[in-house]
């Protein structure tokens, strides 16, 4: 995606896609050869975070007009901003993204196995939270 403005090339809303789905948001993922791996379990009901949550917590310059929170530039930057202007196919991609939101907000391991090199980046979290959330 060309556009520039934070995390506008993160789509959330309307691709919800069941487990067992080889669907993709992008178009060069190989949904043939998907695996999945279970992190753990957030429930927004017992003080967790949701989807959304996350979307916000790593998107918190979040543009206004996108039907987000106004920008918030008090919050440390978490690896990109996440617009497309941004994407790198090595190092800023949608493993990147899943990445930061594992670790950055979930408090899990960033690891997802076989990657190659479209998982090269260690994601480093401004302030890093412990397993479970907190």
């Amino acid at each position: 995606s060309s556009c520039s403005t934070p995390c506008c090339s993160v789509p959330h809303h309307g691709t919800n896609y069941p487990l067992n789905s080889q669907n993709a948001v992008i178009g060069n993922a190989m949904g043939e050869y998907k695996e999945l791996y279970l992190y753990g379990v957030s429930s927004v009901d017992d003080g967790g975070l949701s989807g959304e949550d996350a979307y916000r917590a790593v998107c918190r310059r979040a543009a206004v007009g996108n039907g987000d929170d106004e920008e918030d530039d008090t919050r440390p930057k978490c690896v990109s901003d996440w617009a497309g202007t941004d994407y790198n196919p090595l190092t800023n991609n949608c493993n990147t993204f899943t990445s930061t939101v594992l670790k950055c907000v979930f408090g899990l391991s960033d690891d997802k196995p076989d990657l190659g090199v479209s998982d090269l980046v260690t994601v480093k979290c401004p302030e890093e939270r412990r397993s479970g959330g907190g």
